[in-house]
């Protein structure tokens, strides 16, 4: 018995010492501003796809000038992104826009899609004047 503690205690003191003096870890402390990149990030890939929905109804319904348009305004966005806030975003933007136009979409909603896109490209209009 004696020789079972005699080799515990050498290795208990061991554990204990490395426990004091070795740094804790600490909670990750959250940085807004990563946060915030975050949640940009996420909102480009949101208007991406708003593109990408409306496009696909008015594949649906065959208005190819609609599509055409809807192009244009994506690539006007893409611009705008591309010049204010660098190329990852602008091709995070345009990824998810073809992205959205491939992606197998509930198209019952068609009309609040576009109307969705539409109040985004107006809100991009406005903030380019």
């Amino acid at each position: 018995m004696f020789l079972f503690q005699s080799k515990i205690y050498p290795l208990l003191s061991l554990v204990l010492f490395l426990g004091l003096f070795t740094p804790t870890i600490q909670a990750q402390e959250i940085d807004p501003e990563e946060v915030k990149q975050e949640n940009f990030e996420n909102s480009i890939r949101k208007i991406g796809l708003a593109a990408g929905y409306a496009s696909q109804c008015y594949i649906e319904q065959d208005d190819q000038e609609a599509v055409e348009r809807i192009g244009d305004e994506a690539l006007a966005v893409a611009e705008i992104i591309l010049q204010d806030f660098g190329s990852t975003l602008a091709f995070l933007f345009t990824s998810n826009a073809g992205y959205g136009a491939g992606k197998p979409t509930d198209l019952s909603n068609c009309d609040q899609l576009i109307l969705d896109w539409q109040e985004l490209v107006e809100s991009f209009s406005e903030a380019e004047e």
